[in-house]
């Protein structure tokens, strides 16, 4: 069986930044600056070789890391 890659996204949240997982009910993490939130996604997802997502205010995707590896 395949494991299933996990994604995290970068998303405003009111005035704040939020990491979340894409099947998440809660923020991983809050952040007052977008490059914070985008360091912590990052890390969470180079740790479990997954997706990053971050999405501009207007809802679209704006960057996208993949680290998905093969072994």
């Amino acid at each position: 069986m395949i494991p299933r890659r996990r994604t995290w996204y970068v998303k405003q949240r009111g005035t704040r930044w939020c990491v979340i997982r894409q099947d998440g009910l809660y923020a991983d993490s809050l952040h007052e600056h977008k490059d914070e939130a985008i360091a912590r996604g990052l890390e969470l997802s180079q740790r479990y070789r997954g997706r990053l997502r971050v999405k501009a205010q207007d809802g679209r995707i704006e960057l996208e890391c993949d680290f998905h590896c093969e072994n």
